[in-house]
């Protein structure tokens, strides 16, 4: 196959050689009042044109480019299905603290859950904007400390009439199919995608289906006056293949330890929005969001029936979200300001079973309320200094009961905890300074504070037959400070950070005892630069490092690492512009060593540093925008997540294998 792979790339290239080059300009799209970056902070924004510059990638690889960011695949089945994002090295709590965000609305969950990927339509995004550190917890809340990724899509009436149709096939039967139409009318438009996806997966039992639609309303209700109107339902179905111990990936890397393991999903979502600009200097925006998922999930056991189990989970979610932004002069000083209110109401039903015929043996009810007030505001000193600041006030009113069967069959009352979960509030700040330098770029530093409140996951853990649980936690508190430069000309791009974040109560869950615990106080800091070399106008080189490291700074193992963050990371790429209608790009991933997850005490060796090559061509003939990707091309076996134990056996450890090498091959067309 790369063989056949390596001509296919030889013909096009050969055919379109004598090409036209011609300059291609990418405007950034910048919010103007709307703009969420405080003072101070790193806003990374990508753009419509970046999210569509490469072959077939799905949204999580192409975040996973941007430094400080590791993408974490279990399964590797492609699309982005199960992938996690994980901003400045939380492993396995990653979910919880990097917040995934449409269009401002909060996706991420109230449990363990992933944010599901597939439900994105990259030609349906507008731009991505992505705030790293503690100071993204004032705009959005709890569950930022290591940043935000807000996905944005177009809030106003589209001008053209299209229709787009693609479809993409490769190994292991990997099929996506997509349509999308545009409609535009005199004051408004509205926009339907829909995708299906197919994979037999690489392992046995990783195969998955999903499909998902979603409409888009737009409009105009007078010339200051807009509205957004989404609904989107999807559904999905996915093997659950297991980890490998580290002898059978050597051997039979595509094999499964549970044959039979599966889970199941439906989801709404509903987002309804103003946007409301008074003048040019007084905006008021609105939303409301509802979000529903039914999640199934089934585990078969080998030691016999009595201990399969079933989960079944819904999940409801309303949200409220009003804010204003203005500017406005104080003491001749230009100010912009915003101010809002964020209402969140939770109700989470989670029933577990025995796959026997019998009856629950412990249902979980959860009514999480959560308010937030916060305002922010930025103060142009003169036209090279800035300096901004930010407040959020938080509360969070929790009701949980724990139902559990104390025998097969026999309902019993567990523990009630509206008693002592109660009401917490919490607080959250950003303070930020920008030095323009004429010639040298933007020098930017700031402070941070954020906080996150313990998940369902968390609080329950794993406890057995007819056991409660206290759901205790502490919440998680961090401080943050960072500072950076940034600097763009004609032909390069450098961006660098630098950080140092200081925690108390960090969770983590050890599965040793399958318990979720408070950690002594912790401490992570690093670097990320990136930098973009444009050599010609058909030449393009960039590259993004990570440097970070994460330990304990307290307790019994004061100064180990913690587990699931790779200290060194990097991303570097070249693509090649042969003309409009053809381009090449190579790209090349590298990830260092890591603690391996389950490794507080730092017992056991660490998993291994890797790297893999993807390369990729995207062309345009006969009307049509065709590309095809050869990932892993070295053919290497790798993974870039495995679970090892305190104590037992040194070196002994299980794996979860990506797919070696694999093609994916699309053709589109918009009309």
């Amino acid at each position: 196959m790369r063989k056949l792979f390596i001509i296919f790339v030889c013909f096009f290239l050969t055919k379109h050689l004598n090409a036209q080059n011609k300059k291609d300009e990418i405007i950034i799209s910048a919010s103007k009042l709307s703009s969420n970056k405080p003072t101070g902070l790193n806003l990374i924004t990508i753009t419509k044109e970046d999210l569509l510059m490469y072959a077939d990638d799905s949204l999580p690889k192409i975040l996973s480019r941007v430094p400080g960011i590791q993408l974490k695949s279990l399964y590797g089945n492609g699309f982005g299905n199960g992938d996690t994002l994980d901003m400045r090295s939380f492993g396995d709590a990653a979910p919880s603290n990097t917040l995934i965000l449409l269009n401002g609305q909060r996706l991420s969950n109230i449990d363990n859950s992933f944010v599901d990927f597939t439900t994105f339509s990259l030609e349906n995004i507008e731009r991505i904007e992505i705030l790293k550190g503690n100071s993204s917890t004032v705009l959005y809340g709890g569950n930022s400390t290591g940043g935000s990724i807000n996905i944005i899509t177009n809030k106003f009436p589209i001008d053209i009439d299209s229709a787009t149709i693609k479809q993409s096939v490769g190994h292991y039967g990997k099929q996506h199919s997509y349509l999308s139409v545009n409609k535009t009318f005199k004051e408004k438009s509205f926009h339907i995608d829909s995708n299906f996806f197919k994979d037999d997966g690489y392992r046995e039992n990783s195969e998955f289906n999903s499909k998902n639609i979603s409409f888009q309303l737009n409009g105009l209700i007078k010339e200051n006056l807009a509205y957004h109107f989404n609904i989107g339902v999807d559904t999905k179905d996915n093997g659950l293949p297991g980890a490998l111990s580290s002898s059978t990936w050597l051997t039979d890397p595509r094999s499964t330890t549970t044959p039979q393991d599966f889970n199941t999903s439906d989801g709404i979502k509903l987002f309804i929005g103003t946007i409301y600009e008074i003048n040019s200097n007084l905006e008021v925006e609105s939303d409301f969001g509802y979000k529903f998922n039914h999640t199934n999930a089934f585990y078969f056991s080998s030691y016999g029936a009595s201990y399969n189990s079933s989960i079944d989970t819904k999940n409801h979610v309303f949200t409220f979200n009003p804010r204003i932004k203005f500017s406005n002069r104080f003491l001749n000083y230009k100010l912009n300001s915003m101010i809002g209110f964020d209402g969140r109401y939770t109700y989470y039903d989670s029933e577990r079973a025995n796959l026997d015929g019998k009856k629950n043996f412990a249902i979980y009810k959860f009514n999480d309320f959560n308010t937030g007030l916060y305002a922010n505001t930025d103060l142009d000193l003169n036209n090279s200094q800035k300096v901004g600041f930010g407040i959020r006030l938080q509360g969070n009113w929790l009701k949980a009961t724990d139902s559990v069967d104390t025998s097969a069959g026999t309902p019993n009352k567990g523990a009630d905890n509206e008693s002592s979960l109660t009401y917490e509030p919490q607080l959250a700040f950003h303070l930020g300074f920008e030095q323009k330098i004429e010639n040298y770029g933007v020098f930017f530093a700031r402070l941070g504070k954020s906080f996150r409140y313990p998940n369902v996951d968390e609080r329950l853990a794993f406890k057995g037959y007819g056991v409660s649980t206290t759901m205790q936690l502490n919440s998680q508190r961090s401080f943050d400070f960072e500072f950076g430069h940034n600097y763009k000309n004609s032909f390069l791009e450098f961006n660098t950070a630098f950080y140092y974040m200081l925690l108390r109560g960090e969770i983590y869950y050890r599965s040793k005892e399958y318990v979720n615990l408070n950690l002594a106080a912790s401490k992570r800091f690093g670097s990320e630069t990136s930098i973009n070399i444009k050599l010609s106008d058909s030449l393009y080189i960039n590259n993004s490092f990570t440097a970070q490291i994460a330990k304990l700074r307290e307790g019994p193992n004061k100064g180990h690492e913690i587990p699931g963050n790779a200290n060194f990371s990097s991303n570097s790429e070249i693509r090649y512009k042969f003309s409009n209608e053809l381009s090449l790009f190579l790209n090349v991933y590298y990830e260092g060593r890591k603690r391996r997850i389950n490794t507080l005490n730092n017992f056991q060796v660490k998993q291994k540093a890797y790297h893999h090559m993807n390369l990729g061509l995207k062309g345009k003939a006969l009307e049509f925008d065709y590309s095809i990707t050869a990932n892993n091309l070295l053919n290497k076996k790798i993974y870039n997540y495995s679970v090892a134990a305190d104590s037992g056996t040194y070196g002994t450890y299980n794996v979860y294998p990506l797919p070696e090498f694999n093609l994916m091959m699309k053709i589109s067309k918009t009309f």
